[in-house]
């Protein structure tokens, strides 16, 4: 609007977004300015177009491109906005956390029980992983069994703290109906200082290999890589 009344443009638009209490909601606002005797506008006239269905709608789209149908979790596309994210709100002296984490055992669930079990057990899995890791950390689901968790820390030790949690709780048999599924997780993680990290997906493929290394040495277990 000061565009407007400074003689800078005949004509501004933007977009306003205003509170409520059942959500917020936006409007595309048009404002053409009215002089009379001055060169600059003393009047603007404004077109408001409530354009909240849209943005929601977009809202929407974007959400469900970025999650996981399954189990609400971040997918792969999702993953590529908070992995750079990570490392830009790390405060200086802070660890990033990448923990690379897959189900042992569960295709032999899958296959005995049926997809319908499995599923159950990739749902439960996710809300176990949202609970153990803190709240500000990013579990995302890459497909099938596979998972990344994206966190900050102080120190390495918190971040085996954190990877000894997880591995504790995914020992512990999922209930699904009538059914005690014995599945477990094999870890892979990586920590660096935030203000070193070149690349996020140079320590995504170490923990990636971390994991294996887990895999190999007997599953329900963390390996931290380079140790």
């Amino acid at each position: 609007m000061t565009q407007v009344f400074d003689g800078a443009a005949g004509v501004a638009t933007f977009v306003a977004v205003l509170d409520h209490p059942s959500g917020s909601r936006w409007f595309h606002v048009t404002a053409r300015g009215i002089a009379h005797t001055t060169i600059t506008p003393e009047r603007a006239v404004c077109t408001i177009v409530d354009i909240t269905d849209e943005r929601r709608e977009q809202q929407r789209h974007r959400h469900d491109a970025e999650h996981d149908p399954l189990t609400g979790l971040l997918n792969r596309r999702g993953a590529r906005a908070v992995m750079d994210r990570v490392t830009d709100t790390a405060e200086g002296g802070l660890l990033v956390l990448v923990m690379a984490g897959d189900l042992d055992g569960f295709k032999t669930a899958n296959d005995r029980f049926g997809h319908q079990v499995g599923d159950q057990v990739l749902t439960e899995t996710a809300a176990r992983l949202r609970q153990v890791m803190p709240p500000d950390a990013s579990v995302i689901r890459l497909g099938g069994d596979e998972f990344l968790m994206l966190a900050r820390c102080a120190e390495q030790s918190d971040a085996e703290r954190l990877a000894d949690a997880v591995v504790a709780d995914m020992q512990r048999p999922f209930q699904i109906g009538d059914r005690r599924i014995a599945v477990s997780m094999s870890l892979g993680l990586i920590t660096a200082e935030a203000s070193g990290i070149e690349s996020i997906g140079t320590l995504v493929d170490a923990a990636d290999r971390a994991l294996y290394e887990a895999k190999s040495a007997g599953r329900a277990c963390w390996v931290s890589a380079g140790q």
